[in-house]
């Protein structure tokens, strides 16, 4: 069976984590999340769907040249001469549930949802996909649209009669139905777990996904650093070889701590904390549920909650991120000026590649400063930061 990954999607509204790259090239327990999708299909004839300009090695890559659509960019890997699977390249889904997708083809996957008036909605009888509704009005629960599915080789055909949809794309949920006109299109609703990568704090649930299902993703959790005698584990934890764990520290899992890292002494990391590369953990410092990217310095007295930090970050002593609001409220993060419900009383910061902060630096809950800016002692951060930027103590607000 072919598989094609479409992954021509640049993630705008997951910025900074992905400033010059697409969104399956997210790191997940370090490493590109695309690199999962490969190993699970290690055995398959693999196709990635790419914007211009970008290329991966190894690996059979088409391109689609403008952003027109699900259905453009399954179109720019054809034709098909064999059964294909196709899945958004930033959907996590049960290895198990992708797995009965292959088995019934041709299928539709869905997740159950609440309110799914803010999605695509497949409808189905009697197990059968019958429609779809683009976000329509009215709250209700129902299954969306999860993002893979497997076609006959004919889904070519329709591809190529498809029309633009009313926002100018062409979408690949309309060959879907052209198809189901005329064969019965299974929709098989994934279980236990299922997300898309659409917003920055969604590199905080996909972790917390892989620490909940090693197995599902081949993790383990082994200890092959350098722990010192006076430090307490408990639960699961991963210790990368050239990681070293100084006196006095605590390792809470699950925890992922990636090599070279250095952490204490009398350091704490809390559960579903990822530590990566070549990182330094300082004394005094306490790390609870973020994703501390590789060659980051944390040096000293310093609380990280509910965070993602980006690569080569230099955090001053002192410097605390507030996860929970004053109020107690839903926290809301802006995202492409527009305001977004995070759906999360607790939410910290997300901070991208090359930030300098200084020491007893306070940044308050769902900010998003991005890559290579500057802080200055004592500032509070309650606003945004756009690249490159120099903010100082009593900075402005927007």
């Amino acid at each position: 069976m072919q598989v094609v990954i479409l992954a021509r999607g640049l993630g705008t509204r997951l910025k900074p984590f992905t400033n010059g790259q697409s969104k399956p090239l997210l790191p997940i327990m370090g490493k590109p999340w695309i690199d999962y999708l490969l190993e699970l299909f290690r055995k398959d004839e693999v196709t990635l769907v790419l914007p211009e300009g970008y290329s991966m090695e190894g690996v059979r890559v088409a391109i689609q040249k403008e952003p027109l659509g699900t259905g453009d960019a399954l179109r720019s890997a054809g034709p098909f001469d064999q059964n294909v699977l196709v899945l958004n390249g930033d959907v996590i889904a049960r290895p198990a549930d992708i797995k009965q997708i292959r088995k019934n083809l041709p299928a539709v996957s869905g997740w159950k949802v609440d309110d799914v008036s803010k999605y695509g909605e497949f409808v189905t009888e009697k197990g059968r996909l019958i429609d779809v509704k683009e976000k329509e009005p009215g709250k209700r629960s129902g299954l969306l649209n999860a993002g893979v599915y497997a076609f006959p080789p004919e889904i070519y055909e329709y591809l190529t009669k498809l029309k633009k949809s009313p926002r100018g794309e062409y979408e690949l949920t309309d060959a879907v139905l052209e198809l189901a006109k005329n064969t019965n299109v299974k929709l098989i609703e994934f279980q236990k777990y299922w997300m898309d990568m659409s917003n920055p704090w969604d590199l905080l649930e996909a972790h917390k996904i892989m620490f909940d299902n090693p197995d599902d993703w081949r993790l383990e959790f082994k200890i092959q650093g350098k722990v010192k005698p006076e430090v307490h584990i408990q639960g699961q934890v991963c210790i990368k070889p050239g990681a070293v764990i100084e006196n006095g520290s605590v390792i809470q899992g699950p925890a992922f701590i990636d090599s070279d890292a250095r952490i204490g002494p009398n350091a704490c990391i809390k559960p579903y904390s990822y530590i990566g590369k070549s990182v330094v953990i300082g004394s005094l410092v306490e790390v609870s549920n973020s994703v501390i990217m590789d060659k980051t310095v944390i040096p000293q007295n310093n609380y990280i909650s509910d965070s993602v930090i980006g690569k080569n970050c230099n955090l001053g002593a002192g410097t605390k991120i507030t996860s929970l609001s004053s109020d107690k409220k839903l926290v809301n993060v802006k995202i492409k000026g527009n305001w977004v419900c995070s759906g999360k009383k607790n939410l910290g910061a997300f901070i991208g590649d090359g930030a300098k902060i200084g020491v007893n630096v306070s940044i308050m809950p769902g900010v998003v400063i991005d890559e290579n800016v500057k802080i200055g002692p004592g500032t509070t951060v309650n606003h945004n930061i756009n690249s490159g930027s120099c903010v100082y103590a009593n900075q402005e607000k927007n």
